[in-house]
């Protein structure tokens, strides 16, 4: 179905389940999912676009809850490797919009920029 079906087939069918499991690049445009604000991942993904998308679909202007999001993967695996990727992604992207309070799970080593930025963040 096209992006206007999801739509309506979520909008239809939304009080009846507590959960929706779908690919991320299926909802993450053109859908408002406030009723949905925790996402879980259960397939890591190198694109940090579209996760970041399809797990901002529950923040709106009319949201009064916390948006959270959880990846599973397995540890010492390439899918470890696959989110050691995204969070790096995610904490260049928050740092080109000037937000350093990133939550990475161990200490990584970040690229310079974001990292300088964070340390002169932190000084000050």
């Amino acid at each position: 179905a096209d992006a206007a079906g999801r739509k309506d087939w979520i909008d239809a069918n939304k009080d009846k389940y507590d959960v929706f499991i779908c690919q991320p690049q299926l909802v993450n445009v053109g859908l408002n999912l406030v009723f949905c604000p925790t996402y879980i991942v259960y397939t890591p993904y190198y694109r940090y676009d579209i996760i970041s998308q399809a797990t901002r679909r529950g923040y709106r202007a009319n949201s009064t809850v916390e948006n959270r999001v959880f990846h599973f993967y397995f540890e010492d695996t390439c899918e470890e490797e696959i989110i050691d990727r995204y969070q790096r992604k995610l904490a260049e992207a928050k740092a080109i919009e000037g937000d350093f309070d990133v939550n990475i799970e161990e200490e990584k080593d970040l690229r310079t920029l974001s990292k300088t930025s964070a340390d002169i963040v932190s000084a000050s």
